[in-house]
């Protein structure tokens, strides 16, 4: 009596069917959702910083306001919907039951994108003009706001809490869709007619292609029996061991997160940046590399913040190293204090682009980054024309200070990964170096003469802090 038993054609073909409708319903199912993305953070062997720079009146406020986690760890699923008989746009806002903000109030506010804005995939970024607002009470972890007597055109919205007293809220957005001008409306019940056979198409479909699965799995699983009952049995060699084959990781990569105060201080960033990935040999994730208008997005801003920490379990170790350098400098101080008074970077600055670099570093104090300390991969570099005496609220009292702690923090960076630490000094005696070098020093020039001029960044956020 032979002990191998055979699986039915019929039950493994309707595992495969089943298999094919989940699929293909839970594809439909996630269509037209956005979900805002979460990061994690890290810090690892910064320097003391030395009080070097004097105090400046008036450039500081009352004082840094703790962070409420959870104003700042909340998170929610953004769905726009557009109608245009009647012409209005509905947000719903479903939040997450472990994300909910304590403030138990939202604010939805409702945006226009600008002529030259005709990428429906960048969301609520740059550009954008104000069309009206509502701030609405959480009912079942749900917000439902409809804006009626639109126009046609690209709409998109801005969610974020409404807490007493003011924190350091994260700010959801939506992508943009299109309300159209429409034609003549059509009968409802034309529309529910051609709805239910777009419906049945649907469903006859998926029963089709169910049972073309099914008799494709019964058939394979007849034809693979048949031939095993044919086959002579023969005792084999044993099998070798399976060794995965060994998949090159690729180079470690830093990334790059700065405030871009004026012209020569993003390019003696980029200047630092080009040390890293010519001399270093990392691979390099920073604004002005970034692809076409990338930089510009929620996704982007969000995506910055996603730094993978290491197991606490040093036997588990990730593939390729990802780390984090934040640049201290008077802009980077000065928006998140202004932030802090206004929660919209918008209404004191002259582009969205400073409040997404602000969302990048509200989504790393909402992961606790200060608190993982050398658990995690964070630097931060101070640079020699930063005069504010604040500092970030990340690993507080160490950084590195520029030009002085470059070896340090070269060899910092370096450290955990395969590239060899000799690389630090090397990078030193270079040609990037000198590159850096000089641009560091126009940039110093160039804000020592009108750094908190009024037509400058630093000066026009200092002026709103000033008045406020």
């Amino acid at each position: 009596m032979q002990g191998h038993t055979h699986a039915s054609p019929l039950t493994c073909g309707m595992l495969l069917g089943g298999t094919f409708l989940v699929t293909l319903l839970g594809y439909c199912a996630a269509l037209g959702t956005v979900v805002s993305p979460s990061g994690n953070i890290t810090s690892r062997q910064p320097l003391e910083v030395k009080e070097q720079h004097p105090d400046l009146s008036g450039a500081r406020g009352s004082g840094p306001i703790p962070n409420s986690v959870a104003c700042t760890t909340w998170n929610a699923t953004v769905i726009v919907q557009g109608s245009y008989q009647p012409r209005t746009i509905q947000a719903t806002v479903s939040l997450f039951k472990s994300k909910v903000p304590q403030c138990k109030k939202l604010h939805v506010a409702l945006w226009t994108p600008g002529e030259s804005a005709r990428d429906q995939s960048i969301p609520c970024v740059d550009n954008i003009r104000f069309v009206a607002e509502e701030t609405r009470t959480i009912a079942n972890f749900l917000v439902v706001v409809k804006f009626e007597n639109l126009s046609a055109g690209n709409y998109c919205v801005r969610v974020s809490p409404r807490c007493e007293p003011p924190e350091d809220c994260l700010t959801l957005t939506s992508k943009v869709i299109e309300l159209p001008s429409g034609g003549s409306p059509v009968p409802a019940d034309g529309a529910e007619a051609r709805q239910s056979r777009l419906l049945w198409l649907l469903l006859l479909s998926l029963l089709v292609g169910a049972a073309l699965v099914i008799a494709l799995g019964a058939f394979w699983v007849w034809r693979h029996s048949l031939l095993a009952r044919k086959k002579p049995f023969i005792v084999g060699s044993p099998l070798p061991p399976f060794h995965k084959p060994w998949v090159d990781p690729g180079p470690p990569v830093v990334k790059v997160v700065y405030s871009r105060d004026s012209e020569t201080h993003v390019a003696a960033v980029s200047r630092l940046c080009e040390l890293l990935r010519r001399e270093l040999g990392f691979r390099v994730e920073w604004d002005e590399a970034a692809t076409h208008l990338a930089h510009v997005t929620h996704d982007w801003a969000m995506a910055m913040a996603q730094l993978p920490c290491p197991h606490y379990n040093p036997a588990v170790k990730a593939a390729t190293p990802v780390k984090m350098l934040v640049i201290e400098s008077d802009g980077a101080l000065l928006k998140h204090q202004a932030y802090r008074q206004h929660k919209d970077l918008g209404l004191v600055s002259e582009s969205n682009v400073d409040e997404l670099y602000h969302t990048t570093y509200a989504a790393l104090l909402s992961n606790h980054a200060q608190a993982l300390g050398d658990y995690c991969h964070i630097t931060v570099a101070r640079l020699p024309y930063t005069t504010l005496p604040d500092r970030l609220d990340l690993v507080p009292e160490k950084r590195y200070l520029l030009p002085e702690h470059l070896q340090p923090l070269l060899q910092a960076l370096l450290h955990g990964t395969t590239l060899p630490e000799s690389r630090a000094e090397l990078a030193l005696r270079s040609e990037a170096h000198s590159h850096f070098s000089a641009a560091l020093a126009d940039a110093g020039n160039s804000h020592n003469e009108k750094g908190f001029a009024e037509d400058s960044l630093c000066g026009k956020l200092w002026a709103v802090l000033a008045h406020s």
